[in-house]
């Protein structure tokens, strides 16, 4: 006695037409990193720092400080002119004196003292220090129209450009499903170590390698210097994901109101905490198979699709996230003055930090994916 059991697929497959269909989740043959964003709305854990570090070309270009002057009575060797300096644009900005620069205490001190010993410390009107990168002068020589030590006339920002690499593995763990480059499993945060940061998607970024930068700074009393990622989210320049550079020193001498003054009425950086995006995953089943499909079927295919939805709804509810955690701190908001210790400790640059989840969750959801596919909601 032969029992025979029908495969309604393979047995009617021909006597229907198919229509289209809503797949809720399915195997993708383009597994390509940021190809599959959809989100998933899995347990995460908490965040883990793979990797900190400084980017060296920035390092060498902020930490190299000189010291600015800022007189309108022009500086020569062994005696402070009568001459008036008159006005000048430094990087687009225009003001009223003109900047001299100085690499070492020694040279500052010496021009101080011959503008005191000339009475003519009020010519002064501050002195600060910056990166030498945006204070470029002529030597002595080698422009009869410039002032020794003279800080170039410009009229566009001083730039440069940088790069961060991009992460492969997620807390030691190599994922086989790409989707677990992308965010929310793994991310570069960007800060200035004084408070203020950005959450950049590395699969935003159109070079594959690496993540893009440019620093650009204007010479000013305690500088303007932000950084921008190029190439990013479709922009050449993503000004909404820049981040500022904490200020640096304003230095004091003798009868100097002005020093005071804009020491007492200025702050280095007080902003609060950004993200590139602020991403709310809204809480949704998930549920269906690879290449599982819920409409224009009837009969028993439509029984044994929907046991097999509810399956996966169930593996997926043991590890759906049960809540949403705080990449950064909600109470950091900057701090005051801050920065004037980044510098004397030389962390005033911009710090990279690869984040991602642990490896144990990694694993968890990379078994998810190899089993039942990515999400895609897509009707076909």
């Amino acid at each position: 006695r032969i029992s025979y059991t029908i495969d309604e697929c393979a047995t009617w497959f021909d006597y229907w037409d198919p229509q289209a269909c809503f797949v809720v989740r399915e195997h993708t043959n383009d597994d390509t990193v940021g190809a599959n964003t959809f989100p998933e709305n899995l347990e995460t854990g908490e965040y883990i720092c793979n990797e900190h570090y400084k980017d060296t070309t920035m390092d060498n270009y902020v930490h190299d400080l000189c010291y600015i002057m800022a007189s309108t009575s022009e500086p020569v060797t062994g005696e402070a002119k009568d001459t008036i300096a008159g006005s000048s644009i430094y990087n687009g900005i225009y003001t009223g004196l003109k900047y001299y620069r100085y690499d070492v205490k020694g040279a500052i001190d010496t021009i101080l003292e011959l503008f005191a010993n000339s009475g003519k410390t009020d010519a002064i009107n501050g002195v600060f220090m910056a990166p030498k990168w945006l204070a470029p002068y002529y030597p002595q020589g080698e422009d009869p129209g410039y002032t020794y030590r003279e800080v170039y006339y410009s009229n566009n920002e001083a730039s440069f450009n940088t790069a961060a690499p991009r992460m492969n593995t997620l807390n030691g763990y190599n994922p086989v499903n790409k989707k677990l480059l992308t965010f929310p499993y793994c991310y570069l945060l960007l800060s200035n170590n004084i408070g203020q940061n950005a959450i950049l998607h590395y699969e935003k970024f159109t070079n594959q390698q690496v993540c893009t930068f440019a620093v650009r700074g204007v010479l000013n009393p305690g500088c303007s210097i932000h950084i921008v990622p190029t190439n990013y989210n479709g922009s050449t320049l993503s000004e909404i994901d820049a981040i500022s550079l904490g200020k640096f020193p304003i230095c004091n001498f003798q009868n100097d109101m002005y020093t005071n003054w804009l020491t007492q009425n200025s702050v280095n950086i007080a902003g609060a905490t950004i993200t590139s995006d602020d991403i709310n995953i809204t809480s949704s089943a998930i549920g269906g198979v690879a290449g599982m499909i819920t409409g224009a079927v009837t009969g028993n295919v439509l029984g044994a699709g929907l046991s097999a939805v509810s399956g996966a709804q169930g593996i997926a509810g043991a590890i759906m996230q049960k809540k949403q955690h705080n990449m950064i701190p909600p109470s950091i908001s900057g701090s005051l003055n801050s920065a004037d210790v980044n510098v004397a400790s030389g962390n005033n640059t911009f710090h990279y930090y690869n984040m991602s989840i642990k490896q144990e969750y990694a694993k968890i959801i990379d078994d998810f994916f190899t089993m039942y596919g990515y999400k895609v909601n897509r009707i076909k």
